[in-house]
């Protein structure tokens, strides 16, 4: 999204719109439309192709600005979250790659193979083996978004990594990332640092850790 200036006397202040500014939009947008909630996503992109990809386009900033991973949800919110970012992702199923990338320009980054992340290229090479112009699909949808680059979509992944995170800890499970690197038989540590020692959670084994001594310079010999 472009970047906004306002004009403050005579200078230009940089702004970039918040979460409540995302959510007034989208409250706006949908009582304007009146009857999102009777139209399937399909029918809703036949009828209003140009209003489909304003309401998606909303939905994500909304959701990256909104969405507080440090925040304490209920099990009923964090649901809420998870239904919300489910049909963001069922929507981006029924767009075109061309179309996507139409609303979200692949940033123009070149240098990934030197530092071994995706870039613009990698992205590109990862699209052209799809149909350009056909629906991105149900079974290509969250591997789409996975393999995109672009900041907002990289902003709003994260967020739906922490929602389903959250979701599945709300039914009983732990920490994702915990149990993934349990599971290869990698422990996580607490650090306890009034008493300056680390503890494995799994084995207890507990670990000193040393701090670091200042060198001082010498300054003369005798």
């Amino acid at each position: 999204m472009y970047n906004f200036y306002v004009m403050d006397g005579k200078k230009l202040i940089d702004y970039k719109p918040k979460k409540k500014h995302y959510a007034s939009a989208i409250i706006r947008f949908s009582e304007k439309m009146g009857c999102l909630n009777e139209m399937s996503n399909e029918k809703f992109l036949t009828a209003y192709r140009d209003k489909f990809k304003q309401y998606l386009y909303l939905l994500i900033k909304f959701i990256s600005n909104a969405f507080d991973s440090g925040e304490s949800y209920t099990k009923e919110e964090i649901e809420e979250w998870f239904y919300l970012i489910s049909g963001v992702n069922d929507m981006v199923e029924c767009l075109t790659p061309n179309e996507f990338m139409q609303m979200f320009p692949i940033a123009k980054d070149y240098d990934g193979e030197k530092y071994e992340v995706k870039d613009y290229f990698y992205c590109i090479e990862y699209i052209s083996q799809m149909d350009i112009n056909k629906p991105i699909g149900q079974e290509n949808g969250p591997e789409f978004l996975m393999e995109y680059w672009n900041w907002d979509i990289n902003m709003y992944m994260c967020t739906w990594m922490g929602i389903v995170n959250r979701m599945h800890q709300a039914h009983g499970g732990r920490d994702i990332t915990e149990e993934f690197f349990e599971s290869q038989g990698v422990h996580f540590t607490t650090y306890h640092e009034e008493d300056g020692y680390m503890v494995n959670n799994v084995t207890g084994e507990r670990h000193k850790v040393l701090k670091p001594q200042k060198n001082l310079k010498k300054l003369f010999s005798v």
